[in-house]
């Protein structure tokens, strides 16, 4: 049996690599999702091998306690057996070659001579045991032994563990079931005591014994193979059985996880498109549509809260003539920069920079006009500092920057499009003026 737990524990084994090995693709994209079903999986491992351990070891006591049951039916039988000869004060038998006269009967009647001649010998209980023992042996495989710590008939002299059992009862125990393994085949040996009765008397007065003693014991050996092959055959079925089991419940799991892996890649796949829809491709900011997303979100919260809120138009100087001169590929590149310069100024989470269109871009700060200012002189100065060529500018021999600033503090009198009207406004005094430079308006004035 030890052979099949070992070959389940490697079958269990198995499946769940198996299932490991399916679940890698999608661990490093749901991990969140790969924790609990590998917990789960274990778990179910865990508990349908706890299941399986639990039944096998109920099968080994339930064959132990069918063993003990035919023990006891057999003893019962001979026990009443025994008092049946003994009322009688035995019986009679013919004698002959297997039925002789036992030296160990010491009565005055033990032999007599019928009427018509015939030979007969009395057979007490014992001697009735043992010619039934003979006779079960034969046909069944059954075989009964009775004895003593102090027997009359040699023969009946206990082997060891019958002397054990014996001492055994005389300290209570009421009787014992053990499986006893052998490559010839293996046996159940039943014992239980046997108690002196009134009828008894006559023969085991003279040893000493009183109505009610422990004279001594019968041992019965039951054949074990029909029970041990009953009791293999029930647990290969209970391992087959959790098998299937461990495999349907992994499986389950496996689908459910799989179901729901689809599902969350789904979901992360709609949310990345979802994000891109505002993204700007190139630069990897915000577009316009995004823009004007966060824009009216930080707008509403500016409101609420009763913060200022500020806007920065940013144009770069001179761009088309930068493209006609040195490509447009050159011209992605220099969009790129102008972009990182402009996001690495922004740490703020309502700090929000987006490209407004071709070679303008946008920058949300959640700050009064002083502040938005100080950003923007830092970005005049960041993107001087990059130095990126541009020969046909008129302004300077690198790419350049305009800015135009506004602000307010958002309530039922202003709107977003006047934010966004005043900056671009002041932007383009910003470029009117000679550009590389900022210019902001706040509350209807021109600082």
């Amino acid at each position: 049996m030890g052979v099949c737990i070992i070959i389940y524990a490697l079958l269990s084994l198995s499946v769940l690599l198996y299932l490991v090995k399916k679940l890698l693709p999608f661990i490093n994209k749901t991990a969140f999702l790969s924790l609990p079903i590998i917990l789960g999986g274990s778990l179910w491992s865990i508990v349908i091998f706890g299941s399986l351990f639990i039944n096998l070891s109920i099968i080994d006591q339930n064959v132990l306690v069918l063993a003990n049951e035919r023990g006891q039916s057999f003893f019962r039988l001979i026990d009443i057996t025994r008092l049946w000869n003994a009322n009688h004060g035995g019986l009679y038998a013919p004698i002959s070659l297997k039925n002789q006269p036992t030296p160990y009967l010491e009565v005055p009647d033990r032999d007599v001579i019928t009427n018509n001649g015939a030979q007969l010998t009395k057979i007490n209980p014992a001697y009735m045991t043992r010619q039934i023992s003979e006779l079960a042996m034969q046909h069944n495989g059954v075989q009964f032994h009775i004895t003593s710590l102090k027997p009359i008939r040699p023969e009946n002299k206990p082997d060891d563990w019958e002397r054990q059992n014996l001492i055994a009862f005389e300290q209570g125990t009421e009787e014992r079931i053990e499986l006893i393994k052998d490559p010839n085949g293996s046996i159940y040996r039943y014992m239980a005591p046997l108690f002196v009765k009134q009828a008894c008397m006559k023969c085991h007065s003279k040893q000493g014994y009183k109505v009610g003693d422990i004279r001594g014991g019968i041992s019965i050996n039951i054949p074990a193979t029909s029970l041990l092959a009953s009791k293999t055959l029930q647990k290969k079925n209970f391992i087959f059985f959790h098998i299937l089991l461990l495999i349907a419940g992994l499986s389950a799991m496996l689908i459910v996880y799989k179901l729901l892996a689809k599902k969350e890649h789904a979901l992360q796949l709609s949310n990345v498109k979802a994000q891109l829809a505002y993204i700007d491709v190139l630069t990897n900011v915000y577009n316009r549509r995004g823009f004007n997303k966060r824009l009216l979100e930080e707008w509403h919260r500016a409101q609420r809260d009763l913060h200022p809120i500020s806007l920065l138009m940013i144009d770069i100087d001179f761009f088309k003539l930068y493209n006609d001169t040195y490509g447009h590929q050159q011209g992605d590149k220099a969009l790129k920069k102008v972009a990182k310069i402009i996001s690495s100024s922004f740490h703020r989470p309502g700090d929000i920079v987006a490209r407004y269109g071709g070679e303008e871009f946008c920058a949300i700060l959640t700050t009064n006009l002083e502040g938005a200012k100080i950003i923007a002189k830092q970005l005049l100065r960041q993107v001087r500092d990059e130095h990126i060529i541009h020969e046909k500018s008129p302004i300077a021999d690198h790419l350049t920057i305009s800015i135009g600033v506004s602000c307010m503090l958002p309530d039922n009198n202003n709107s977003i499009k006047e934010l966004i009207q005043h900056a671009d406004k002041a932007l383009y005094l910003a470029k009117g003026s000679g550009r590389n430079q900022l210019v902001s308006w706040s509350d209807d004035r021109l600082n």
